[in-house]
């Protein structure tokens, strides 16, 4: 009798660590995803403000598409065609969204690591003459 309550109780204990290990490598995969995503989050916010950056000081901020295409050739830029009340935008200015089509050797931005990452894509607010008034991006 004492033998099957041994086996029994070690049988037990065997179950639960193994519930154990399977439930710390759910947990440390969700971990090492969620690590994965703001590291890809933060590399969108350094080469928007390396874009940022180019536009400000090489294009004296006007938004030049095809000088910014020289620079950074897998930059996508979609012009948003809608009534300015919806978009609250001021007559005669446009709205563009940007976004890069590939992804970035990550090493070139470290320096640009925090928390304030939002999103891979960003809006520009230009005036009738394509300079820009705002840079802004959406929340994720």
């Amino acid at each position: 009798m004492k033998y099957v309550l041994e086996k029994r109780f070690l049988f037990f204990l065997v179950a639960i660590f193994i519930a154990y290990i399977v439930c710390s490598q759910v947990y440390i995969n969700q971990l090492s995803n969620k690590i994965e995503k703001e590291r890809e989050r933060v590399i969108n916010i350094a080469r928007t403000l390396e874009l940022w950056k180019d536009i400000t000081i090489n294009l004296k901020g006007h938004f030049d598409l095809e000088k910014l295409h020289l620079v950074n050739s897998d930059l996508n830029v979609t012009k948003i065609e809608r009534d300015t009340a919806e978009l609250g935008i001021n007559e005669g200015e446009k709205l563009y969204a940007v976004y890069y089509s590939r992804p970035v050797n990550e090493n070139m931005y470290r320096r640009y690591f925090s928390e304030l990452v939002l999103g891979n894509y960003f809006y520009l607010v230009t005036d009738s003459d394509g300079k820009i008034q705002e840079l802004f991006w959406d929340k994720p």
